[in-house]
């Protein structure tokens, strides 16, 4: 129950990204029962190397750790907040000067241990909703479909949400 009452949500998660993984995480913190919905192993994309959560793939940096910039203003923020992902960021740094760099491979361990120990992950073959830059080319394909469009596109810096009709998952 919350602190008004009301019962707690289930809450389904699509992908176990960085911010899938933070966000589920964050909602079992609060209570939630949570299942994190990741398409690895069972599709690959041409980035990733496994099949961990929070797996980094185009670098190894979280930028700069300076609250001077909007960079370390966000980790401190997220420190104040129990953060997950920068808990376990911190404890696999590397040096960098000011960022905050790690060594990937046991970062993503650490991360799909304590995930896998915290609530339910499930593997999904289809959905139809674009996370991200790194979804499969299969799923882009049936997203472009559901929307009707060919221009439909995402990238790094943003991931659109879609209501889900319908999730195959075994």
């Amino acid at each position: 129950m919350t602190d008004s009452g009301k019962s707690k949500q289930s809450v389904a998660i699509l992908g176990a990204g960085l911010a899938g993984s933070e966000a589920a995480w964050q909602l079992a913190q609060a209570g939630h029962a949570v299942t994190l919905f990741e398409m690895r192993p069972q599709r690959m994309t041409p980035a990733h190397k496994t099949d961990g959560c929070a797996e980094l793939v185009c670098s190894n940096s979280f930028k700069s750790r300076s609250v001077e910039n909007a960079h370390g203003l966000l980790k401190a923020e997220m420190a104040l907040r129990g953060s997950l992902i920068l808990e376990i960021a911190e404890r696999h740094a590397v040096p960098a000067g000011q960022a905050l760099a790690i060594d990937r491979v046991p970062f993503s361990e650490e991360i799909t241990s304590r995930i896998l120990r915290a609530f339910s992950r499930a593997n999904c073959r289809q959905f139809r909703i674009e996370l991200g830059y790194f979804s499969s080319k299969a799923r882009k394909r049936i997203t472009f479909s559901w929307l009707g469009t060919p221009y439909f596109s995402a990238n790094s810096a943003w991931s659109p949400v879609a209501l889900i009709t319908g999730c195959h998952c075994s």
